[in-house]
């Protein structure tokens, strides 16, 4: 869909991401040479990756690509993977590597998962792997993606919440 020059506005921007959060035809959005500030582009961005939490990451779209953006977007943003649950699993990885570079994985996994978060560490190390999987498609020696200023491998990811998570039967003490 082409709505580039339109005098679209922070406003439209807006309704357009909370459609784009529904909508999973959409290939692909121009939208440059409108009016948007940074109010529009965030509200733009945050419906391709919103870095809040896993759940936001879910409730993203995953089809869309947002072209001739008056703003800069990054490999998280793009969605230009080969498969929405590609572009999803993309996404999860920066978050896992954003946290990992704060250290703060196990506190906001144990936030978003609750109870059950340790019964679901076999699925988060699973997602981790297929994660780097895509992230990662030449394995060790693809250069790494730049995440926050940094780079993270998908075994300091591991060994974060190996280190970091104190609950015995995750250590094997049960």
């Amino acid at each position: 869909m082409r709505l580039e020059n339109n005098h679209l506005t922070d406003n439209d921007a807006r309704s357009i991401a909370n459609g784009l959060k529904r909508n999973t035809n959409l290939m692909e959005l121009h939208l440059g040479g409108n009016e948007f500030t940074d109010v529009g582009y965030d509200a733009l961005r945050r419906a391709i990756f919103d870095p809040s939490s896993f759940a936001s990451i879910a409730d993203c779209n995953h089809t869309c690509c947002l072209e001739n953006m008056d703003c800069s977007l990054d490999a998280t943003q793009d969605n230009e993977q080969s498969t929405p649950d590609e572009n999803m699993r993309m996404k999860m990885y920066a978050l896992l590597s954003a946290r990992n570079m704060d250290g703060t994985n196990v506190h906001l996994l144990g936030a978003e998962l609750g109870d059950d978060a340790l019964k679901l560490m076999p699925g988060v190390f699973s997602r981790i792997k297929s994660s780097a999987k895509v992230a990662y498609p030449e394995g060790d020696d693809a250069e790494l993606p730049e995440v926050n200023g940094g780079h993270v491998v998908p075994l300091s990811i591991f060994y974060e919440l190996l280190r970091n998570w104190k609950e015995p039967p995750l250590l094997g003490l049960v």
